[in-house]
Order: C-alpha cells, then sequence, then structure tokens
C-alpha cells in the first residue's frame, strides 16, 4: 500500500513540474511575440525617419540646383547688359534673390520612393537679408511608410554675399578717379551730319563740330535705347532733352542741355569735361559722371528706380542754381566745391543724406569710383544642415 503510494506522489510531482514548465514557456513565448511586435513597430517608425531623412537632403541638393541655375541666368544677363550698355549694377542682387524664391517655390515638394513609402517637404519658408546677402531656408519633411509617419523640421543658409563692383579707388579722399569707358559705340551707328538718324539707328555718333539736332524742332524726346557718342564737345540743339530712358551719352568733352534734361530714367552721363544744363535736371535710377564741373541753372532731382539709386560724381565743382532733391538710394559726390542756392555746403556745415564733399569722412569709400560693370560676389554655396528629430 505504502508503493502505492509512492507512485502517486512521484506521478503527481511530474504532473506539477510539467504544468509549471508549460506555464513558463508560455510567458517565456508571450514576452518573445511582444518583442517581434514592438521591433516591427520601431522597424517601420525607422523607415518613415529615413524616409523623412531623405526628404530634407532632397530639398537641399534641390535648392543648390536652384542657386547655380540662377547664377547662370544672373551672370548671362549682366554680360547682355554689359554689351548692350545697359548695366544696373543696384539691381542684379534684388533679381537674383525674386528669381532665386521662383526656382525654389517651383521645386517638387512631394516624392513617392516605392509602394506605400514617400516624403513631402511642407511649411518652406524663405528670408532674404538684403544688407548682408544671407539666405535663410526652414522647411519640415514629412515620411510615410504605410500608416506609420515621422516629421523632421530642417533649416539651413547660405550668403549672395553682394553686388561687386569695380571701382577705381578715391587717392587721399580728396581726388576722384573715373572711368569714362562705360558708354560704348555698338549696333548699327549712325553719323550725325553724314548718314540718316532713324529709329534704326543703335548709336548716333558725331564729332561735336556742330550741336546735335534730328530735326525734331526745339526738343529731344526720341532718344530712348539709344547710345549717343561724341569725339569732342556734346550740345543738344533746341531746348530740352527729355525723357530719356536707358539712353547712354558719352563725350569726350563738354556737355551742354540749354534747358530742361528731364526724366532720364535707367540712363548714363559721361564726360571727361563739365556738364551744364540750362534748368532742371532729373534723375531716375540714372549715373552721371563729369571729369570736371557740373552746372545746373534749376532744380536737381536725383530719385531711384526699384532696384537702384541715382549715382552723380563730380570730380570739379558742382553748382546747383535752385535746390536739391535726393531720395534714400541716391548719391551726389562733389570733389571740389558744392553750392546750392548760392550757399556753399560742406560736411561741416551739414549734408543731406546721400550727398558726400570731400570733407565727409566716408567720401573715399562712398565715392571712390565708378564701377563700369557690375558682379555679384555669389559666396559659397555649402550650407550647413540643421535637422530637428521631433516625431
Amino acid at each position: 500500500m505504502k508503493k502505492m503510494n509512492d507512485k502517486g506522489y512521484a506521478l503527481l510531482t511530474v504532473l506539477l513540474v510539467s504544468t509549471l514548465l508549460i506555464l513558463i514557456s508560455f510567458t517565456f513565448f508571450g514576452q518573445s511575440m511582444n518583442t517581434v511586435k514592438q521591433n516591427k513597430v520601431v522597424e517601420t517608425k525607422s523607415q518613415a525617419v529615413a524616409l523623412a531623412e531623405m526628404g530634407t537632403v532632397y530639398y537641399q541638393h534641390a535648392v543648390e540646383n536652384a542657386f547655380w541655375q540662377v547664377r547662370k541666368e544672373i551672370t548671362i544677363k549682366i554680360n547682355n547688359d554689359i554689351n548692350n550698355n545697359r548695366v544696373e549694377p543696384d539691381g542684379y542682387f534684388d533679381n537674383a534673390v525674386t528669381l532665386f524664391k521662383t526656382y525654389t517655390n517651383n521645386i517638387t515638394k512631394s516624392k513617392p520612393v516605392e509602394d506605400d513609402a514617400s516624403f513631402t517637404v511642407e511649411n518652406v519658408s524663405f528670408t532674404a537679408d538684403n544688407d548682408t546677402g544671407k539666405i535663410s531656408i526652414a522647411y519640415s519633411t514629412l515620411g510615410k511608410e504605410k500608416e506609420n509617419t515621422a516629421k523632421l523640421s530642417a533649416e539651413f543658409d547660405f550668403s549672395i554675399k553682394e553686388l561687386k563692383e569695380s571701382n577705381a579707388d578715391g587717392s587721399g579722399g580728396s581726388i576722384i578717379k573715373l572711368l569714362f569707358d562705360e558708354v560704348k559705340k555698338l549696333g548699327k551707328v549712325c553719323y550725325f551730319g553724314q548718314d540718316e538718324i532713324s529709329t534704326s539707328c543703335n548709336t548716333i555718333a558725331l564729332d561735336g563740330s556742330k550741336p546735335l539736332d534730328v530735326g525734331k524742332g526745339s526738343n529731344h524726346n526720341n532718344f530712348n535705347n539709344k547710345i549717343i557718342y561724341s569725339t569732342g564737345p556734346l550740345t543738344f540743339g533746341g531746348n530740352n532733352v527729355n525723357n530719356l530712358d536707358y539712353t547712354k551719352i558719352h563725350a569726350e568733352d563738354q556737355i551742354t542741355a540749354n534747358q530742361n534734361m528731364q526724366n532720364a530714367k535707367n540712363s548714363t552721363i559721361e564726360t571727361k569735361k563739365s556738364i551744364s544744363v540750362g534748368s532742371h535736371l532729373d534723375l531716375e535710377g540714372s549715373r552721371v559722371i563729369a571729369g570736371e564741373n557740373l552746372t545746373v541753372n534749376g532744380k536737381l532731382n536725383l530719385l531711384s528706380t526699384l532696384y537702384r539709386g541715382s549715382f552723380v560724381v563730380i570730380k570739379g565743382n558742382a553748382t546747383i542754381d535752385n535746390k536739391l532733391e535726393i531720395d534714400s538710394k541716391s548719391t551726389l559726390c562733389v570733389g571740389g566745391i558744392l553750392k546750392i542756392d548760392n550757399e556753399v555746403k560742406t560736411y561741416k556745415t551739414g549734408l543731406p543724406n546721400g550727398v558726400y564733399t570731400n570733407d565727409h569722412p566716408q567720401f573715399a569709400s562712398k565715392c571712390g569710383g565708378s564701377p563700369s560693370a557690375g558682379e555679384i560676389d555669389w559666396g559659397i554655396m555649402n550650407p550647413n544642415l540643421s535637422v530637428d528629430y521631433d516625431y
């Protein structure tokens, strides 16, 4: 009887141990299944993160490609403007920023990678500092793998530094060294006094032995997009020389307008000698360079276009009989004596903003010369990408 009891106890023990082992096995199996599920979730989430990271790099490279395309187009524009005597130094930087914004806005923002996997660029913010040339771009990317998503925030910046102008340096802050080769004879050249001056003439050339009169009566309002090039003095016959748009005027000797020279927009007037205007001189985004003196027997207005101010450099004296009006983008530099309304103006007695006489501490830096061509200093396109993992 005792032997049977021993066998019963042994069987019970085996059953208990077996049950315990089965319970432990189920516990480990459940933990293993949970671990597999967790790993699968993490793996799927990691794939979504990887897709979002792919989006940040994709957009950065697309912006870099846009940068090089803008650089190419602006360089072509500068070269074309130089060849056509339409250099606008103050406008190229703004043009580059505007064009760059357009290219970045047109970048494809969403890309499928494979079935149920994609990334999307969102919330693009574009800022440009016109003073430093710094451009900053912030954006977010959404990576999606089936139902799982991950979102990253990214930003980077780089610099289109500024317009670089080919300046001749001032000497000792009292002498302006000027370049008188901005205006060149281009296109179809018609020689005044020999050829018929028609609308097809790109350049009107003359020796200055007699006044320029193209048969339009007392006024000259038909010189838009023309080059007037005199190898001697240049005197406009008649009275007014108005509404000059993209007009380039060069004379080796004095330039004389009997009365008004108004509404000269995006134009260049240069002479190695003096300029004399019988009444008012109005400039808008234009440049005047005189190796000697400027005399305006009326009012001098220096205004700006959207992209650039007027720039007037007079190596000798400047006499303005009436008054001077100058806006915030324009500059007047006088190397000799500046007289406005019969009163001598100096830095010590007070000058309007944008006006520099040779006693001004910024005279050399502001009036050191005249750019003969424009060029963008593009800086280095090597942006440092910063990514915030905010998923």
